[in-house]
């Protein structure tokens, strides 16, 4: 279901429910204590006899040198040992201490020129030309010296996280909202769903939840990270769809988070710059004029009208089509001048 039909449901009165395209895996799992209280309580969930955060830490350590102080995320988001937990990892086999050879990665270019030139050898090309031309000439023994032990995941390892590779994913391209997480991919861990489109039910089930609240801060902190998904996706005439909606969620100009009761504005409270260069390159990829920005824009309005809470900045669409406008061919100053203008009008009962 996309965003329009849920906004089509929602004006006409029906029950909107969302559509499951991702099956919801049930399993049979066991559970860990971990190292803090206030860690999400998932995380003590067990797969294969490791905790999610042992997971992301086996992902983590390949090719990472052991002397490598670890993120602070592993305790205060997964809520493990970094210690005891990749003394887990050696004693499970999943991990070891790479030779020499493997372990060239983990030096920066400057380096490995240094080893190249000690062995009269060529230091031209990327870091990969480096590192292949120290393999194929030089023995490990000539420069074992210059190298500091670090992590290799082995083949056993490897299988583990093939299998877990959505929470890998999730960790690395997870919301800001946090509403995309390990812990929220968890119940598709078996789908074969392409992963974006995982993260996209999770999110759009959050937005709509946001926009019942009226919590259109949040809602559009939803759709500029869905709007990133569809261009992963190669889907850009989505996520432009999204970044408009998102630009006019901006437009509101209201942080509330509670509803229409609790309605307030403060003073420069828009920005746009981002939403500047993020047109820019909608117009770059898609061959798109600025009449052409303005028109979709208009579509996405009229989609949007009869959701828009009675208390706004602006009062109707041609004003955020010349606010648009002016992002689009103005300047910052310009633009200043009309927000200054929308809040001046707001009743001083919604200003802080």
């Amino acid at each position: 279901m996309s965003i329009f039909d849920f906004f089509h449901k929602a004006n006409n009165k029906k029950t909107t429910n969302i559509e499951n395209k991702y099956e919801e895996i049930s399993f049979n799992i066991k559970t860990e204590a971990i190292v803090d209280d206030s860690v999400d309580k998932i995380y003590s969930t067990k797969l294969d006899g490791l905790l999610i955060g042992e997971i992301i830490l086996l992902d983590w350590c390949n090719h990472q040198l052991k002397s490598i102080a670890p993120p602070g995320y592993f305790a205060f988001t997964y809520g493990i040992n970094y210690n005891n937990s990749i003394e887990k990892l050696f004693s499970k086999k999943l991990i070891r201490i790479g030779s020499p050879s493997e372990s060239l990665s983990t030096l920066k270019a400057p380096e490995l020129k240094e080893i190249l030139r000690a062995h009269d050898l060529k230091i031209s090309g990327k870091k990969i030309d480096l590192i292949s031309r120290i393999q194929s000439n030089i023995e490990e023994d000539d420069y074992s010296d210059s190298i500091k032990e670090s992590f290799v995941i082995t083949n056993l390892g490897k299988s583990i996280l093939d299998k877990y590779e959505l929470l890998v994913w999730a960790h690395k391209n997870g919301s800001k909202d946090y509403v995309v997480t390990p812990a929220s991919v968890l119940p598709y861990i078996s789908s074969r769903k392409n992963f974006e489109k995982i993260a996209l039910k999770i999110s759009s089930d959050e937005f709509i939840k946001n926009i019942r609240l009226n919590n259109f801060p949040m809602a559009q902190v939803n759709l500029m990270y869905q709007s990133q998904l569809y261009k992963k996706m190669n889907d850009y005439p989505t996520a432009l769809t999204n970044t408009l909606l998102g630009l006019l969620f901006e437009f509101i100009g209201s942080n509330n988070t509670n509803g229409h009761d609790h309605v307030y504005f403060f003073k420069n409270s828009i920005f746009v710059n981002n939403y500047k260069s993020e047109l820019v390159d909608f117009q770059k990829r898609l061959n798109l004029t600025n009449d052409a920005i303005l028109s979709e824009m208009s579509t996405v309005y009229d989609a949007y009208e009869k959701n828009l809470p009675a208390i706004k900045l602006f009062e109707n669409k041609q004003e955020v089509l010349d606010a648009l406008n002016v992002i689009l061919n103005g300047t910052t100053e310009n633009f200043k001048e009309i927000t200054e203008f929308w809040f001046n009008r707001i009743p001083e009962k919604y200003k802080i």
